[in-house]
């Protein structure tokens, strides 16, 4: 879950997530969640490039201060970028 940067949160209600990303020494990762969420990322120097798509409308909550604010609604094709 944190190796692709997100986790269930359930009691923030059906399509809310944590994004925590714990990229560790792998310069890239990719895989799925259930409901139609899939992840893949990659490190570039000293950024990392995330990338999501959903079949359905998510919420994220951030705890690690990398996306500069709270919540993030991410829709269909919703990229990321950010650095480490």
């Amino acid at each position: 879950q944190y190796g692709l940067g997100l986790r269930p949160t359930f009691h923030h209600g059906p399509g809310h997530y944590e994004f925590r990303l714990h990229p560790g020494s792998l310069p890239s990762a990719k895989g799925s969640l259930p409901g139609g969420i899939h992840i893949d990322w990659k490190r570039s120097g000293n950024t990392i490039h995330w990338h999501c798509t959903t079949a359905t409308p998510i919420t994220l909550h951030d705890t690690t201060g990398l996306l500069g604010k709270e919540t993030m609604e991410v829709n269909d094709g919703n990229v990321l970028q950010f650095r480490i």
